[in-house]
């Protein structure tokens, strides 16, 4: 269950719901096979597992959630193979080549008799509701799949209000500063970083298993090249890739925090989860916290976003 990778969003005006009223809302939009035509659906499914039906978990001031992606498993190659057989076969019956319109139709009636016998698979998607800190954190580096489950959150409160991380300034420069300079407290640069030419079409190097202190980084940084992702660790406990669109790659909670586990005497698999989630949390709060300190511009809330009764609401 621990976060691999994380994208910190933050809620623009407090959010207030409870667990049970929460969990209310997302039963209106659950997960559910594709139809027959239906090459995916999107909804909400238990954190928990598939053999559980709660879909809001909580702990430590923290609501984890799950949005599941099911999926038709049918590559267009498979597709365009049928389509240009029945395309040849017409139009050596008819003798003549067909339009473009009737490509598409074909196309079509192709999808329509393969979808039904396609498997599907299940893509979830986690992601928590830090209510002491008021942020939403998914375990994802996609942009994309985190507007995904941001959106379907939307739909399934009537509304959502909630901002991507800013940065106060370029993130990228200060990065670059952190290996001329010291970085902060609690952070050690470690041995991975991508170096790009500000220049549009300025060239990008990846390092990986490179000490950073080297001469050769140090010619990069010299030709004007700026770091814009860097490998760190945090306080012995949590190493990850930060990037300049302050997405974090790559979490790996080190034994320092896994063994803490041992201090809980897990029986059932809610009390695993119970642990896993609470010490991932506690220990995400700190590191969360100093990188929104060191980058993030404070959160925008005016009194215009808030409707009169659900004031975390926003259409």
């Amino acid at each position: 269950m621990w976060f691999k990778n994380i994208i910190v969003y933050q809620f623009k005006i407090p959010f207030t719901l409870s667990k049970a009223e929460l969990e209310q809302k997302l039963s209106q939009h659950t997960s559910r096979p594709c139809g027959k035509l239906e090459m995916s659906t999107y909804g909400w499914s238990s954190p928990l597992g598939r053999q559980d039906h709660t879909l809001v978990y909580s702990a430590y001031e923290g609501l984890l959630i799950c949005g599941n992606r099911q999926e038709k498993l049918l590559p267009s190659s498979v597709i365009k193979e049928q389509m240009l057989e029945k395309v040849v076969d017409q139009e050596q019956q008819q003798m003549r080549k067909l339009s473009k319109r009737e490509k598409e139709s074909i196309q079509e009636q192709v999808l329509a008799e393969l979808l039904p016998r396609a498997f599907s698979r299940s893509q979830p998607t986690y992601a928590y509701i830090d209510t002491k800190n008021q942020w939403l954190v998914i375990d994802t580096s996609s942009q994309k799949k985190a507007e995904a489950l941001i959106e379907l959150l939307r739909k399934s409160l009537g509304g959502l209000s909630v901002q991507s991380l800013q940065a106060k300034e370029s993130v990228a420069k200060v990065l670059t500063s952190w290996l001329t300079d010291n970085p902060p407290k609690d952070f050690i640069i470690a041995d991975e970083c991508e170096l790009r030419s500000p220049e549009e079409e300025g060239g990008i190097i990846r390092c990986k298993q490179q000490d950073l202190d080297s001469k050769e980084i140090e010619t990069h940084l010299k030709a004007g090249k700026l770091l814009t992702q860097v490998a760190l660790q945090w306080q012995d406990k949590i190493s990850l890739v930060l990037a300049e669109d302050l997405v974090m790659k790559r979490l790996k909670f080190e034994e320092l925090i896994t063994e803490q586990k041992q201090e809980y005497n897990t029986e059932t698999p809610e009390e695993e989860m119970e642990a896993d989630f609470t010490i991932m949390i506690n220990e995400l709060r700190p590191l969360l916290t100093t990188i929104l300190k060191l980058f993030a511009k404070p959160v925008d809330a005016t009194a215009s976003d808030a409707p009169p009764k659900e004031s975390w609401l926003l259409s």
